[in-house]
């Protein structure tokens, strides 16, 4: 036990865990006595091992190089059982809670205090950060390199989006077939279509859009995606639909024919109707160029044929189903 009242600057620090025991050296720089140990004593400037273990009943406390008002003290609240604190075999500085923060080249998360309910994120040499909370059954999502993840509604074990559009009106067809693949078809343009909104229609995240002036269906989003059609045609002979899809549409468009049927037969009254659906699997994969539209044309024999459409009801009508990513 050390018994003198001086205070003395600690130049070095160490344990020795192997061994079981503290082991300090001291250099007096106030005074002229130093610790004594084994009834040995030293001068200014001198230094003393103590080898044996070291038993201190108050504080350690450090004057600093000046002798000052001012002191740094370490004290160990009273124990109620043998504790050990090892000093790791490495230099740094310690870091305490009242004083910041650990930043994270030290170990830390440079957050002196972190969201409730959130998944850490790395933010490289600088502070961890903490997603928003999720809502009930929602998982955590990637959104790409260099973007944070984000909670988002997990799969529901179903298609991703379904929605049924309908034409909303009788659309008379004004071109008359010329009989082989490729020929100009009427593009359905104008407000002909409506997304199908009559009390009791299901549909999943629709967000389908078509231009009025092109007749062009735009996608929400990539992906790989089926689209079927059934027209109702009236007419005195047959008609003939069609699917055309385009992957240039902000630079061309170059229109694409991908499914075409014909309907119909003669009656020579000009009143025969009948249906037929056909379907298209499109990889979509820029929206901003990767359109479809739909047209229909007649065979001439006694005036124009109409394709049927209703307000209430699907007669004319297209589904689409994104099946997965593309």
């Amino acid at each position: 036990m050390i018994s003198e009242s001086r205070r003395f600057a600690f130049s070095n620090v160490l344990m020795l865990v192997s061994l079981g025991m503290l082991v300090f050296t001291f250099t007096a720089t106030h005074g002229t006595d130093c610790a004594r140990a084994a009834g040995g004593s030293c001068a200014v400037g001198d230094t003393e091992v103590i080898s044996n273990d070291l038993g201190i009943g108050g504080n350690i406390e450090f004057e600093g190089t000046s002798v000052d008002d001012f002191e740094t003290k370490i004290t160990a609240t009273n124990p109620t059982a043998d504790r050990t604190i090892t000093l790791p075999d490495a230099s740094g500085t310690l870091a305490f809670a009242s004083v910041g923060a650990l930043p994270v080249a030290d170990g830390g998360t440079g957050q002196a205090t972190l969201a409730a309910d959130g998944v850490l994120i790395g933010n490289g040499t600088g502070g961890i950060t903490v997603t928003a909370a999720g809502n009930a059954g929602e998982v955590l999502t990637s959104n790409g390199a260099g973007s944070d993840p984000t909670y988002q509604p997990g799969p529901s074990g179903g298609l991703s989006r379904v929605e049924t559009w309908r034409l909303v009106n009788d659309y008379g067809i004004f071109t008359a077939w010329g009989g082989s693949h490729g020929d100009p078809i009427d593009v359905v343009e104008g407000n002909w279509w409506e997304l199908n909104d009559t009390a009791g229609v299901g549909s999943i995240n629709p967000g389908m859009a078509v231009d009025t002036t092109t007749g062009a269906f735009a996608f929400p989003e990539t992906g790989i995606w089926e689209i079927t059609v059934m027209f109702q045609c009236h007419g005195s002979y047959f008609c003939v639909t069609a699917i055309d899809s385009t992957k240039d549409f902000s630079t061309g468009p170059t229109w694409t024919r991908q499914s075409e049927l014909y309907l119909g037969y003669f009656t020579g009254a000009g009143a025969e109707q009948t249906s037929h659906p056909h379907t298209f699997i499109f990889d979509v994969e820029v929206l901003a160029d990767d359109k479809i539209r739909f047209g229909a044309a007649y065979q001439t024999v006694a005036g124009s044929d109409d394709l049927h459409g209703h307000t209430d009801i699907n007669i004319s009508h297209a589904v689409f189903k994104k099946l997965g990513d593309t």
